[in-house]
């Protein structure tokens, strides 16, 4: 299986994201090292860097503070009231909790015993579809918060993971594992005919774009040449079929992944792991911002440990997973388009290694 992809559920440890970057592993900290070792190195014209980052400002706030176990692949309803996330807070596997927002009392929506992860709201914010493993392999599931057993949507021998509903709530897409061509596949459903799927391109970890007036996916995919890195693309679904595949962002010395829209749908938010720059391996990771023109980019974090999995809410703050405090734990920080910014053309990226 390729770079990023189950371990991308937060099951495995963060120190695991890093499988196959070229990571120094020098031990010095995130804070003992330049800021310019955790910039991605664009393709394109040399980057002037302004302003302090909202590492600095003070923007940032931890959401979760889970001390035994960990919380990962957080999701935002579409009103910005509820958090759903995956933990194995209250035993050895990871399940699907709620929570509001501003609240810090935690429901257990899920308490299978298999690891039950990624979750993501419907549009209305009445069910979660999430991945989960209790029938052998990963398979999509959606459960209805008014209670009730999930609904099995996937049925295979293959891993199917990280869900993401159309705006309208009809489709859902997910990344599926082909293990007979070794590569990551992406594929949609149509939940009111459930007996048809669609295969949409090759890539992992889809984010549909929240615009209900088009049908575009943001995904991360391998460079097929060179350094084999992932970056960040986006393919657009007209009359039903895919096509215009586009790169968004990518870097010579980075991984571009976790791609998550802005409510608007105009911004992307997503991880780098960054790669042949004496960065330690535990402090690789960090969460960025971009238009989706490719133009102002915004490094949202570089401080000490890993940050990934970004996810936006409709109040403008990104919260992601952070392993700063020890344990991952959820974060959130505020986007300020005059941040940070880098102004430099085109937007293209390398990212982490995957399958060919």
């Amino acid at each position: 299986m390729g770079f990023c992809t189950l371990k991308c559920l937060g099951v495995l440890p963060a120190a695991l994201l890093l499988a196959g970057c070229a990571s120094s592993g020098s031990g010095t900290s995130a804070a003992d090292q330049p800021d310019s070792m955790r910039q991605m190195s664009l393709y394109g014209p040399s980057t002037a860097e302004t302003g302090p980052t909202p590492s600095s400002q003070g923007g940032l706030e931890q959401v979760s503070f889970v001390l035994d176990g960990n919380c990962t692949d957080p999701c935002i309803d579409r009103r910005g009231r509820t958090l759903a996330f995956a933990s194995d807070q209250h035993g050895p596997t990871h399940d699907i909790y709620v929570r509001p927002v501003d609240g810090t009392t935690v429901t257990r929506i899920t308490t299978d015993t298999a690891e039950d992860v990624m979750p993501t709201f419907s549009p209305d914010g009445r069910r979660i579809a999430f991945a989960s493993n209790r029938s052998g392999q990963y398979d999509i599931y959606v459960i209805d918060l008014a209670g009730g057993p999930p609904t099995r949507i996937t049925n295979d021998l293959e891993d199917e993971y990280h869900p993401s509903w159309s705006p309208d709530g009809r489709m859902l897409v997910w990344s599926r594992t082909n293990t007979t061509s070794n590569r990551n596949e992406l594929w949609a459903i149509d939940l009111q005919q459930p007996g048809r799927t669609m295969f949409i391109e090759y890539g992992t970890m889809p984010e549909w774009s929240p615009d209900p007036a088009e049908a575009v996916i943001a995904f991360q995919r391998a460079r097929q040449r060179g350094s084999r890195l992932y970056s960040i693309w986006t393919i657009e679904l007209v009359d039903g079929q895919p096509g215009r595949p586009t790169e968004i962002v990518s870097a010579s010395n980075a991984a571009a992944i976790n791609p998550s829209w802005s409510p608007d749908g105009r911004s992307l938010a997503f991880a780098t792991v960054t790669i042949d720059r004496n960065v330690p391996e535990a402090d690789a990771l960090d969460v960025w911002s971009v238009l989706r023109d490719g133009t102002n980019l915004q490094h949202m974090t570089m401080d000490a440990g890993d940050e990934y999995l970004p996810t936006w809410s409709s109040d403008g703050r990104l919260y992601f997973v952070s392993s700063r405090s020890g344990n991952a734990n959820i974060w959130s920080v505020a986007v300020d388009g005059g941040t940070n910014t880098l102004n430099s053309s085109p937007r293209v990226a390398d990212a982490a290694p995957d399958d060919p």
